[in-house]
């Protein structure tokens, strides 16, 4: 429990006028600050922030607090998070954490004083620290570079949406975060956030080659967004460059223990509020198109960082709403990103779900396309989106050249990998059998006997025992029918298949590798015929898969954790019976036999749980 005397001396510590002034733009007004009050619309400021006091108040729709009712009221926050992002502000941190100084004053123009840092040690907590002072340097930069401020004026932006996502600058220097970070080049752990890059380079010296370390920003040049995770962190960058040049135009941060690209959405925490009170979400490529249509009040948009579409998206879209609309760019890799989309969103396909996908027109992006036509049109195209079924049927009948029930039995193996995902209690599938059967001029039942699934139950598969095959055949056929399942295994699990035998270590790390491979292309078929290529052990269960694969995609995933599980049992049994033949075990050993079977007790706990 927190207690009250905490929380005074806390909201005493904070600069209220800081907190705000990162979501909204105020003005001095005598002792005070005034701006528009985000809580109701106005045209006339209203909302007055009190430093001394420590508290706001608006005139004009009589809402007031402090700093955490501030977080709890804009941003959502909870009680404690709202705490815990002020003690964070202020460099309050866990009793720990007595490795490093970290230095809290907050970064002001005026002081054009930086937070240091001396680096000793890598943590989570302390790479969260580095990422916020990165990104405090980074807003301090952009309002000292007229440049940068021209650049992002003439998109277009104004001071209220900058603020909002706490846009800033990286100087178009090698070395500007030397001023931010002590023993910039001596530690590992600014490599780590992803902030700082090493070399090695190699350099010609007369006869002779030295070996010589380099040391530099990742991000120069460029107009810097903060990426934060749902709870506000900052956990990554992304960069545009404000010149020509030959580089990127826009680079993300690499992966690091923080930042994970495939399984961010760029906006979601300043969008989780808009999300839910308009019922939907907007999901687009970029930063510069969640930043363009929040400006023109579509609040509830996100972009998933130019990476691909993943199934780790739609769960965190779907914790907030049950309908998301895709509006991608209209040029071809649009396209295919909305088709990666469409295959992903068809295990989420229930009925309770709405999925749409709105097409621009070609050389449009959602924030180009805004610009030009404003809010109304793009409303308009809103609720003119395709719905996913509709999408589906245009996919599969242009690809596949679909007008017969014979065209439809050339492509039946490509179209029956979709089906298949689809699940069971969902009603899509049978409104595409229904479409298909209008559109090839054949009856229902033609349809759906072509397409018929046999969806056994759970029970039913248990009863039948219908696991004839060794588990690693056994996982490789559900992956091969269902490349999504992909995303089920955790990367623990998957360094199980690195100790089964050699035949297998090398067919999974072929599988796996196509699956990722393939991950963009909807061209199963392509998929199968380059597996066959790779390694000839695999045709032997691609055409088990043909002729009789009866599982629905929930019961395949049922299958596959299983599976998994009695790989894991297996391995440790193993482990367990050599111990046991050695005899007399060291003490080493007898270390080991406790922690094998610490660890099966809690397997098979988790199991039955």
């Amino acid at each position: 429990m927190i207690s009250q005397l905490f929380i005074n001396n806390l909201i005493n510590r904070i600069d209220i006028v800081h907190i705000i002034s990162d979501y909204i733009s105020l003005k001095k007004s005598g002792s005070n600050f005034v701006g528009l009050c985000p809580f109701h619309d106005e045209k006339t400021p209203s909302f007055t922030v009190y430093p001394i006091k420590k508290f706001y108040y608006c005139f004009g729709c009589g809402i007031y607090g402090d700093a955490i009712q501030f977080l709890i009221n804009y941003l959502g926050f909870h009680f404690v998070e709202s705490v815990n992002y002020l003690k964070k502000n202020i460099g309050i941190y866990e009793k720990d954490e007595k490795n490093y100084y970290f230095n809290n004053k907050i970064l002001s123009e005026k002081s054009s004083k930086y937070s240091h840092i001396a680096l000793t040690n890598i943590d989570l907590s302390l790479l969260k620290k580095i990422m916020i002072c990165a990104s405090n340097f980074y807003k301090i930069q952009l309002k000292n570079s007229k440049e940068a401020v021209n650049f992002l004026k003439n998109r277009g932006l104004n001071k209220e949406i900058i603020l909002r996502f706490n846009l800033g600058y990286a100087p178009n220097e090698w070395n500007a975060l030397n001023k931010v970070f002590l023993d910039y080049n001596n530690v590992n752990i600014l490599t780590s956030s992803g902030l700082i890059v090493d070399k090695i380079i190699d350099k010609v010296n007369q006869s002779s080659v030295i070996k010589k370390h380099k040391r530099y920003d990742r991000f120069r040049g460029r107009i810097m967004f903060p990426i934060k995770n749902i709870d506000g962190q900052i956990i990554g960058f992304g960069g545009r460059l404000i010149k020509d040049s030959n580089e990127a135009k826009y680079i993300n941060s690499p992966e690091t223990p923080l930042f994970h690209k495939s399984n961010e959405l760029y906006g979601l925490f300043e969008a989780k509020n808009a999300i839910k009170k308009s019922g939907y979400v907007l999901v687009t490529e970029g930063y510069m198109d969640v930043i363009g249509l929040s400006q023109f009040g579509f609040l509830q948009t996100v972009a998933i960082l130019g990476t691909t579409c993943t199934s780790t998206h739609i769960k965190k879209i779907l914790f907030y709403t049950n309908c998301i609309i895709f509006s991608f760019d209209g040029d071809q890799a649009g396209r295919r990103a909305a088709r990666r989309a469409l295959e992903v969103c068809l295990i989420y396909a229930t009925d309770d779900k709405i999925i749409k996908f709105l097409f621009l027109p070609v050389k449009y992006d959602p924030d180009s396309y805004i610009r030009k036509f404003g809010s109304k049109i793009f409303s308009k195209k809103i609720l003119e989106a395709m719905s996913l079924l509709q999408f589906f049927l245009e996919e599969i009948i242009v690809n596949y050249n679909l007008k017969t029930i014979k065209d439809i039995e050339k492509a039946k193996y490509n179209i029956e990998y979709l089906f298949k995902i689809i699940p069971l209690s969902s009603s899509l599938k049978f409104k595409i059998i229904s479409s298909l059967s209008k559109v090839t001029k054949s009856s229902f039942n033609e349809i759906n006997n072509l397409f018929k699934i046999n969806t056994l139950s759970i029970k039913s598969i248990k009863q039948k025992n219908i696991l004839p095959m060794c588990i690693e055949h056994q996982i490789m056929r559900l992956l091969i029918s269902y490349p999504s399942l992909i995303n089920e295994i955790n990367s623990e699990d998957m360094m199980i298949f690195s100790k089964c035998s050699p035949n297998y270590v090398k067919m999974f790390s072929q599988l796996i590798n196509t699956i990722y491979v393939f991950e963009n292309n909807i061209d199963y078929s392509k998929f199968i015929e380059h597996l066959k290529k790779i390694n000839i052990n695999f045709e032997s269960i691609i055409f088990k898969i043909k002729n009789n694969f009866e599982y629905s995609i929930e019961i395949a995933k049922k299958i596959l954790l299983d599976a998994i599980y009695k790989i894991k049992i297996r391995i440790l049994n193993n482990e367990l019976n050599d111990l046991i033949k050695k005899g007399s075990l060291d003490e080493q050993s007898k270390i080991r036999y406790r922690n094998i079977i610490s660890y099966k007790k809690k397997l098979e706990y988790k199991k039955i749980k």
